[in-house]
């Protein structure tokens, strides 16, 4: 037996018969320096290929059944809790399959039960992928992962601390998306437009790239202009929105 594998069957039996969160955290801690780099992330594809068979084989872990009500909520997301640390613990190399299972862990955490945890998931996402963007399009994964965990900080932020608190999330998304590729661009800020409507109307000079701004302003009797900076757009849809009642 491998030493990643005897590690990863060590982890996988601690997950389906240790309880207490803290206990495995602590056992998995101590782990960590006994082992390389490269064979923490062999215990990690070795954890997720188990996890994939043993479903098939009529199994109790699946990592993509949690949404579907397949899986035991509780333990399938401490799989992915561990999974993710695993990766950490393999270094630069592993990051892209750590980002990847923390972006799903965050997104099945209770709201109720996990949301302080579920906002620092969030951030450490945005945290890590941002400065690892090569290119501001849809086929860069790190420019993915940042993109959606940001949206997602922002509607949370929204939802329990109010509008006000997540203004600066919202501006971030809106800012990096007119920087972005013309599909990516129109793509984030429609989903700003839908999201947050609130945040698109107060804030229009961000939005001149969309299609549906500038309807808006011509509807207001206004003219769009490709040199139109975002302070000259705003006071000019203030100006219309005024003239207008």
């Amino acid at each position: 037996m491998s030493s990643a594998l005897d590690i990863s069957v060590q982890i996988v039996w601690m997950i389906c018969d240790v309880k207490d969160y803290q206990l495995l955290q602590s056992k998995l801690t101590e782990l960590r320096p006994h082992h390389t780099e490269t064979v923490w992330e062999e215990v990690g594809d070795l954890i997720i290929d188990w996890g994939e068979k043993q479903w098939e084989e009529g199994g109790r872990f699946h990592l993509q059944t949690l949404e579907k009500g397949g899986a035991n909520p509780f333990e399938t997301r401490n799989l992915l809790d561990f999974v993710m640390q695993v990766y950490e613990f393999a270094g630069e190399s592993a990051l892209l399959k750590k980002i990847v299972h923390q972006f799903e862990l965050a997104n099945v955490y209770s709201d109720q039960a996990g949301l302080s945890r579920k906002f620092e998931l969030y951030e450490t996402l945005i945290e890590e992928s941002y400065p690892r963007i090569e290119k501001r399009e849809g086929d860069d994964e790190m420019h993915y992962y940042f993109t959606r965990s940001l949206k997602r900080l922002a509607q949370l932020t929204e939802n329990w601390k109010g509008e006000e608190e997540s203004i600066q999330l919202w501006t971030r998304l809106a800012e990096y998306g007119l920087e972005s590729s013309d599909d990516e661009r129109m793509s984030i800020l429609k989903e700003i437009e839908e999201k947050a409507p609130w945040f698109a109307y107060a804030n229009p000079e961000l939005f001149l790239a969309s299609e549906k701004a500038k309807k808006y302003i011509e509807k207001l009797g206004g003219e769009v202009s490709d040199g139109l900076t975002k302070s000259e757009a705003k006071v000019l849809i203030r100006n219309l929105r005024d003239s207008e009642e």
